[in-house]
């Protein structure tokens, strides 16, 4: 039983108690009613569960206000560990971009999600960030709060930390054949906006180009592989706030945080937010906007597997 369905039965049975307290069966012969005060019972319907939940986990950087996703085929690499472990993760992040909708690269494929494991991961991540500014301070000039961003990337003591490279496209390209003395290549470049842009939709839409996570090994402690790759997927195909408490849910999220209950894999809470995010349309011209979009379909996905 999942820990939405434990509410709802723990609702179910006040909602008995309050019965039972409050008919005249209980009062005794000859004596007048005791006048209970009325019991009060709330629970937050479903719609509302999950709008809290898409809007506090998902991280938007930019002042669109889009919730990214990656918009071509999937690549993972994990490098750093035994080759069959490393196997297993690429192979459970694979997985999880089929449940979203998204093709994956075959054989060779230059990552798009890479994953570093390393026992000193505070030191890793600040060399990247000095040693590469194109893949750091070029992404936080152009996201208004990404600066916050690099600052958690780089602090000390974490135990996985992401970093996700993410542009604005306007969604419509024109391929051109450029000639060369040895033959001919394509390029592909923006020729226009959006069509249909306005109150409800933007001009353009925010994508994933890359994701990269860093795994301190000396931290991470005991781990099934399989949900380690399940919630590797879940923090790289979305760009998600991994500091977000989701204690009360259901999700692969809750797997570092609670070593006495981690969860197996992606549960059907995580599945229908990356089938919503990824279904959702990409061009949304407000956060509200698309967290209303994204949420009211993960409902109607959540609803049917209850």
């Amino acid at each position: 039983m999942s820990k939405l369905d434990r509410c709802w039965c723990l609702v179910a049975s006040v909602l008995s108690l309050a019965i039972v307290l409050s008919s005249p069966a209980t009062a005794q012969e000859g004596s007048e009613p005791t006048q209970l005060p009325p019991v009060e019972v709330t629970a937050q319907r479903l719609n509302e569960v999950v709008r809290a939940f898409v809007a506090d986990v998902s991280e938007v950087h930019e002042r669109g206000g889009q919730i990214a996703r990656f918009d071509t085929r999937i690549c993972p690499g994990v490098v750093n560990l035994p080759a069959d472990i490393a196997q297993t993760l690429n192979d459970r992040i694979a997985s999880a971009a089929h449940v979203a909708g998204r093709a994956v690269g075959g054989p060779g494929c230059v990552p798009n999600v890479l994953v570093i494991f390393t026992d000193d991961s505070d030191r890793l991540a600040n060399e990247l960030a000095d040693a590469h500014p194109s893949a750091f301070s070029f992404y936080v000039s152009l996201n208004q709060n990404a600066e916050s961003a690099l600052t958690a990337f780089r602090a000390p003591g974490e135990t996985v930390r992401v970093w996700y490279m993410a542009r604005e496209t306007t969604g419509i390209e024109q391929a051109f054949r450029i000639g060369r003395p040895r033959g001919t290549f394509e390029i592909r470049a923006p020729i226009g906006l959006y069509p249909n842009s306005g109150r409800l939709s933007a001009a353009h839409e925010t994508v994933i180009t890359r994701s990269l996570i860093i795994v301190d090994t000396s931290r991470l402690g005991p781990v099934n592989p399989h949900a380690l790759g399940d919630y590797l997927a879940m923090i790289s195909l979305a760009r998600i706030d991994i500091h977000t408490s989701t204690a009360h849910l259901d999700t692969i999220l809750n797997l570092l945080s609670d070593p006495d209950a981690r969860p197996e894999g992606l549960s059907s809470w995580d599945k229908a937010y990356l089938q919503s995010l990824y279904s959702a349309r990409a061009n949304s011209a407000s956060t509200g906007l698309h967290v209303r979009e994204i949420a009211n379909r993960m409902t109607r996905r959540v609803a049917q597997t209850q």
